[in-house]
């Protein structure tokens, strides 16, 4: 394990009373680490349990912001978003460490999307969270965030990055109300109890383009309205060379 990992991991053990839910302070001993979760490619997740309490610590990467990824904002978010019934608890958060409820059930797979009942249930989640006011934070400039990006390449290939770029601009210049996006939304982020849907991994959220989620998840089929076109278009490439370029930081992050 990383020297980093260990040190935060431990010392967040150690501090377990400060973020215990309060009907758990009876207990008289350190949550221990029952495994090492397999969520995500971003980060360090553990099951902690103590009796028959349970919780997922996430170790955060440290070069978050390489990848576009804003804590401060996560954090926000994710208060914005904890009454909601599909949303795990959060019980303690920094920039450095998560810890959250554990969720009995398992990750989605591709399939799953197939099953009507399932997909009712994410589109009532995103429904709900869709209604949330967020009209006082800044939407998301996209041709900033993707420059982030861009900016950080050793060989950038012109072409592909002049797409990315021109597409960015497409969509901010576009006329469209921000909400709540996860914009990481794939059926791992997603834990299934048998009768609720739960969404996890919320780090790259943001007040985004409302059409992200349900594309990222679903597919461009899912909208029928061709007038569209143009932004889903856009939309789709932003995705797509975002998922390329984070591929090479992350590989550049773990060399260095």
């Amino acid at each position: 394990m990383d020297i980093r990992v260990e040190n935060l991991l431990a010392e967040t053990l150690a501090n377990w009373r400060a973020w215990i839910p309060q009907n758990y302070q009876s207990l008289n001993q350190v949550p221990q680490v029952a495994k090492k979760l397999q969520e995500g490619m971003t980060n360090d997740s553990f099951l902690v349990t103590c009796a028959d309490f349970k919780a997922v610590v996430r170790i955060n990467c440290g070069y978050s912001s390489n990848l576009g990824i804003n804590r401060g904002r996560e954090m926000k978010i994710q208060n914005l978003l904890k009454d909601k019934p599909f949303i795990p608890r959060v019980l303690h958060a920094n920039n450095e460490v998560q810890v959250r409820e554990f969720i009995s059930g398992r990750s989605l797979e591709l399939n799953d999307l197939a099953n009507a009942k399932i997909k009712k249930l994410i589109e009532i989640c995103l429904k709900d969270i869709s209604t949330i006011d967020v009209t006082k934070y800044d939407k998301k400039n996209y041709q900033a965030y993707m420059e982030n990006y861009v900016n950080q390449l050793e060989k950038p290939e012109s072409l592909y990055i002049e797409e990315t770029i021109r597409f960015a601009k497409l969509i901010d210049q576009a006329d469209w109300r921000p909400i709540i996006t996860h914009n990481d939304l794939v059926p791992e982020n997603i834990i299934y109890s048998g009768k609720q849907i739960y969404l996890i991994d919320w780090e790259y959220a943001d007040f985004a383009h409302p059409f992200s989620d349900k594309l990222r998840l679903f597919g461009r089929n899912h909208f029928c309205n061709q007038k569209k076109g143009d932004i889903l278009t856009a939309l789709q490439v932003i995705q797509d060379n975002t998922d390329k370029i984070w591929l090479e930081l992350r590989k550049k992050s773990y060399e260095h």
